[in-house]
């Protein structure tokens, strides 16, 4: 329901990068900026601030035991510190690796071609001046400051992003068995969980840069592929699994969609 962008604060001579994966040149979201993401929409559920939890908790309920040797000490987790790991606090050694990997996105880009599109800094002579040497420049902002256009790349609504989150299940059965078991209709719920998060990131949160003005903003697919007004058939969505002994993977497909007319 919006562009995407990312990569802005990369270094670039008119101080408007775009993430580009290398050597290829094709623009593309990194798993790590997925992860924070879905990482914080979790945090969000779980601290209910949005209403129902959707499953998510914050409470340490998982106990794991290391034996460093000298002595054995137990580490309190959560659901976040199991599936995305736990981050201690400075001085604290004590880090665990999650369970759950999060894939680079490149979009299926609509129309083959990136957008450009304009932000205008109005306040540039308060925040660009030079305050070493006394020229006259204001010291405080105020609206009639000179207009500076940038134009930056974006990738246009109407794209396709399709993510991939892995599990290590051996390693999630050891630190949570409760998140590897699988519901009712089959699927463990340590996907249940994921899905909820990805949905409510695909609505409050937002991925990539300029989120805050609503950019990266999504919705999911519909189930059934239909087709687009050029004739191709749009990809099919919506969950596909596939898995082994090891790992189990998730794909979750979403789609940037725009119309001018409604405003949507």
């Amino acid at each position: 329901i919006a562009p995407f962008t990312t990569g802005l604060g990369n270094e670039h001579p008119l101080e408007n990068g775009f993430a580009f994966l290398n050597p290829y040149g094709l623009p593309y979201l990194a798993g790590s900026g997925v992860k924070g993401v879905i990482r914080r929409a979790a945090q969000e559920l779980a601290e209910g601030k949005w209403g129902e939890t959707k499953g998510w908790s914050n409470e340490p309920r998982y106990r794991l035991e290391i034996d460093s040797g000298k002595e054995k000490r137990t580490i309190a987790l959560s659901m976040l510190d199991v599936l995305f790991g736990r981050e201690p606090a400075s001085g604290d050694s004590d880090h665990v690796r999650g369970a759950l990997t999060f894939w680079d996105v490149i979009p299926q880009i609509a129309g083959n071609s990136l957008m450009v599109e304009i932000m205008t800094p109005h306040q540039s002579h308060y925040y660009q001046q030079n305050r070493d040497r006394r020229s006259g420049d204001s010291t405080t902002p105020h609206e009639s400051g000179q207009p500076t256009p940038i134009s930056f790349l974006t990738v246009p609504p109407g794209s396709t992003f399709v993510f991939h989150v892995v599990c290590d299940q051996a390693h999630l059965a050891r630190l949570a068995p409760d998140l590897a078991q699988r519901d009712d209709d089959g699927r463990p719920r340590w996907q249940t969980l994921i899905e909820e998060a990805f949905k409510h990131a695909f609505v409050w949160l937002g991925f990539g840069a300029k989120t805050a003005v609503g950019y990266g903003a999504m919705k999911p697919l519909t189930p059934k592929a239909s087709a687009t007004e050029d004739g191709a058939a749009e990809p099919v969505s919506s969950q596909v699994e596939a898995s082994s002994s090891a790992t189990e993977t998730i794909w979750t497909e979403a789609k940037l969609t725009f119309n001018p007319g409604s405003g949507e």
